[in-house]
């Protein structure tokens, strides 16, 4: 079979993964490989999928069941969080034995397996998106505990990017016209790297001038008024700091972090007047239709209308998929009434 290489990806908005698809892309070419749309007339097979929610990891089980039909002889590689859902890839493993599957949470730790030459890019890797603004991760993985996330429960702990990389690669993204950075990470309010926190980070960016910034996975209960501070200036045009819940009976039981009402509502009135990506998690345990209202009310009289209203859909594995949630019909209903 030839050195021919095809990748099965789903949409996704986590851009936690981006550096490393890059790095083997690029290996892959540089080693001989090309790229096909058949997955049965290639020798390996990437699985580029998230797997965050059940529908994602419906829909991986769904792509691996349509290779098995197909009779792919190729190597079948899983990437991202999904090599690391251990019980998704053990039952895989189970049912459908003739696949030849692998995992790999790097790209040396891939190169490895497929038994090629990988070198370390000699320039850091930069990763644009369509609309010319550089995704730059901040840290990889997380330690908190929330019930409904699926990375809390896999072998995912929160690892901090060396900040003199993170500096390079904004000035790399600067020399090349580049004027939006999304700093991102799952768990940005973690940050650490040698005694530098995030309020150290969003200094040192600051000091680049000409450059704006787009900053994910702020976590409400874990910010501190120095960080917010910081944020208040204007090239952090874009902040992601989700809310969930304001119901704190439901908040304690997301394992979210224990915040007032008043504090959440104080950093939003700080942010005002930036895109704020926010979201409400509608059909959690211990939400009541007294309480939801509440929130609605509380919504209202505080102008929150940026906030998106989604669903929850309990990840197997995770605490929030033993709970006693409101149904799927009295979820849906929330949902409605919340729009």
């Amino acid at each position: 079979m030839k050195k021919t290489y095809c990748i099965v990806e789903a949409s996704s908005n986590c851009a936690s993964h981006h550096d490393c698809w890059k790095e083997i892309i690029g290996g892959l070419k540089a080693n001989g490989w090309h790229s096909s749309s058949n997955p049965k007339k290639s020798g390996i097979i990437l699985l580029k999928e998230c797997c965050i929610t059940t529908k994602e990891i419906d829909r991986a089980i769904k792509d691996i069941v349509n290779l098995a039909k197909k009779g792919v002889q190729g190597e079948i590689f899983l990437g991202e969080c999904l090599s690391r859902t251990k019980s998704f890839i053990e039952v895989v493993k189970s049912m459908l034995p003739q696949l030849k599957l692998h995992t790999f949470t790097t790209s040396q730790e891939f190169f490895l397996q497929l038994k090629e030459s990988y070198e370390k890019p000699k320039e850091l890797t930069l990763s644009v998106v369509k609309d010319n603004s550089a995704i730059i991760n901040i840290a990889n993985g997380c330690n908190r505990k929330c019930s409904f996330c699926k990375v809390a429960y896999m072998d995912l702990p929160l690892k901090s990017v060396p900040m003199e990389i993170i500096l390079q690669k904004i000035k790399m993204a600067k020399s090349k016209g580049i004027r939006k950075i999304v700093l991102n990470a799952m768990n940005s309010t973690q940050y650490n790297d040698n005694g530098n926190h995030f309020q150290d980070l969003l200094e040192a960016v600051l000091e680049i001038p000409d450059v704006y910034y787009q900053v994910n996975g702020i976590v409400m209960a874990e910010l501190t008024d120095k960080a917010l501070e910081l944020l208040r200036d204007r090239r952090f045009f874009s902040v992601q700091v989700e809310v969930q819940t304001f119901i704190s009976e439901v908040r304690k039981h997301m394992n979210v972090g224990e915040i007032s009402t008043e504090r959440i509502l104080h950093i939003f009135e700080q942010l005002r007047g930036k895109q704020i990506l926010s979201n409400l998690i509608v059909g959690a345990y211990r939400e009541k239709d007294r309480t939801f209202q509440e929130q609605l009310d509380l919504i209202q009289s505080n102008n929150l209308f940026f906030l998106s209203v989604i669903d929850l859909i309990p990840t197997p594995g995770t605490p929030s998929a033993t709970m006693n949630n409101p149904s799927c019909s009295k979820a849906k209903e929330r949902i409605i009434k919340a729009s």
